[in-house]
């Protein structure tokens, strides 16, 4: 039986120098920790006392990894289920208390089995999920309209319309709107929208670069707006565009409570990776 261990770093440049290759293995499925932590060692400003990065070892090969930036949740790659307990005494011992934990269905399922042995804590099933992964676009006749991207003078609506995202997924707050002004005034902002005289009717973003590949989320159709076509037309021409710029393939997660949307994804020419879980972490007596 392998001897499993923790190496734990509170930078995210320490954890990238031993983790990245480990986690480019599987580039789609780990976008969201090898993103995050890339991002994170980027920004020379990023507060990082409290931040979390761990990476388990069978022996001398790493075989899991995870993040957590406070005041968010921890994130988790797949892992044999011993070292996703190892990560969930690690960050249990080094904070006592977070929101939830995300990643891989049988990784989740692990690290909060052991969370909730320990805290006497229950879960509850937040959010179901699928990773898609986009290699080769597949034609489609799209929405009339033009892709625009998002500048400065975008800020009220890009910050309303994640705002509405937000509250129609139920996910963790997202950008605030200091976040939208500093995104929207860099060179190259990630927003884009799918206008239609002049005006915009859907919204798309690009996150996480990973090196091979790179995030497409933050995809919003207003209520007025839905059903005519334009999420389609938004995350597939920005989708062509990010594949023509040099990444070799998108991410993409869906709902799985929403199969319009997985639907038309799959159009796209996004295929499934593997099955994902959110999970919030309750007291025993709000279960």
């Amino acid at each position: 039986m392998p001897l499993f261990r923790l190496e734990k770093w509170s930078d995210a440049a320490g954890f990238l120098g031993k983790a990245t290759s480990f986690l480019q293995e599987r580039e789609d499925s780990n976008a969201v920790v090898l993103g995050v932590a890339q991002r994170i060692a980027e920004t020379p400003d990023f507060p990082t006392n409290d931040c979390f990065f761990g990476l388990v070892y069978a022996d001398t090969q790493p075989v899991a990894a995870a993040l957590r930036t406070p005041p968010r949740g921890a994130a988790v790659t797949s892992g044999p289920k011993e070292a996703l307990r190892l990560l969930a005494d690690a960050i249990r011992e080094q904070y006592g208390h977070i929101p939830g934990v995300n990643g891989p269905l049988d990784a989740v399922e692990s690290f909060a089995s052991r969370w909730c042995e320990c805290t006497g804590q229950g879960t509850q099933v937040a959010q179901e999920m699928r990773i898609h992964r986009l290699d080769v676009m597949q034609p489609l006749t799209l929405a009339s309209g033009i892709l625009r991207r998002a500048g400065p003078g975008d800020v009220a609506i890009v910050s309303s319309w994640l705002e509405q995202f937000g509250e129609d997924t139920g996910l963790p707050p997202g950008p605030s709107k200091e976040d939208v002004v500093r995104l929207l005034a860099r060179p190259d902002p990630p927003y884009y929208f799918w206008s239609r005289d002049d005006q915009p009717v859907a919204m798309a973003a690009w996150s996480r670069p990973t090196g091979k590949g790179i995030t497409v989320n933050a995809v919003y159709t207003p209520r007025e707006q839905r059903g005519k076509g334009y999420a389609t037309a938004v995350v597939h021409t920005l989708s062509a565009l990010l594949l023509e710029r040099g990444f070799r393939f998108c991410t993409l997660y869906t709902d799985l409570a929403n199969p319009v949307s997985n639907a038309i994804y799959a159009r796209i020419g996004y295929e499934p990776v593997e099955d994902a879980r959110r999970v919030e972490f309750i007291d025993a007596s709000d279960s």
